[in-house]
């Protein structure tokens, strides 16, 4: 469902570091599935689902930076089962997720790639404003930065629209930092008691877990630089938000553009 391919000097000789390639293998893994859980149909589950039946599964683990990834089977195997079936919400996270993901990364092909990741989410109730959020995060990490010798990364597979691999470099991680920093501004607000973790600096996001008072599990925040310095001294420690709100469709805030940060403890 999902081909990552890095590119750039010293990479297709056929070896590789582990360290490199287990950091790069655990970076793909970890937003993936962290976009996963950000899906508004995720209904928990704890870490045995997801270090099981909800995993993805890979395909191609290759020294030469190619890693392979489809989603978990559902409606039972051989081996396992009655994992999943298809309407688990536990597989519709997964599965839209990963498609989700394609989309976003083609999208950074375009000059204004929220155009064609909103035209995806329409009628697709559980694809909401931090679900975007997360996925385009997750591809702006994909695209690497920081390690030498590696320019750019193919990705391919079903999940990408029309089968097609994209390459992504430089100019598509700019394009992913704009889309990310020209999020809308909901109309709604809400006040979020959590902790604080998470946090990317780069891109200004946090999420706040363990939350008082409302129905889910995390909430996605985009902070201002006026709030940085709380950001930087609270992490793992409870916090009181008020910002700008998108809620779910049981009304529970699920991406929060902070306008003021009080800290708790």
């Amino acid at each position: 469902d999902l081909v990552l391919q890095y590119h750039g000097r010293d990479v297709q000789k056929g070896i590789c570091p582990f360290s490199r390639m287990h950091r790069i293998f655990d970076n793909i893994h970890k937003e993936l599935i962290h976009v996963a859980k950000t899906h508004s149909n995720y209904a928990g589950g704890g870490k045995t689902r997801w270090r099981g039946e909800a995993d993805l599964q890979v395909t191609t683990a290759d020294p030469r930076l190619i890693f392979g990834f489809k989603l978990p089977p559902a409606n039972g195997h051989e081996d396992r089962p009655n994992l999943l079936n298809f309407e688990d919400p536990l597989y519709i996270a997964v599965k839209e997720s990963v498609e989700l993901v394609g989309v976003v990364t083609a999208s950074l092909q375009d000059e204004q790639p929220r155009e064609r990741i909103n035209h995806f989410a329409e009628g697709r109730p559980g694809i909401d404003s931090a679900l975007i959020d997360a996925a385009l995060h997750a591809a702006r990490r994909f695209i690497p930065q920081k390690e030498k010798t590696i320019d750019s990364v193919e990705i391919g597979g079903q999940a990408v629209p029309a089968d097609s691999a994209v390459d992504l470099g430089r100019a598509e991680w700019s394009r992913a930092t704009q889309a990310l920093a020209e999020t809308r501004i909901p109309k709604d607000t809400a006040d979020v008691v959590g902790t604080l973790m998470a946090v990317d600096y780069e891109t200004m996001r946090f999420e706040l877990r363990s939350i008082v008072n409302w129905e889910i599990r995390s909430v996605r925040c985009k902070y201002a630089p006026e709030h940085e310095s709380i950001v930087k001294s609270h992490g793992k420690k409870q916090v009181k938000i008020h910002g700008k709100a998108d809620f779910d469709r049981d009304h529970n805030p699920r991406f929060v553009v902070v306008e003021k940060m009080e800290p708790l403890s």
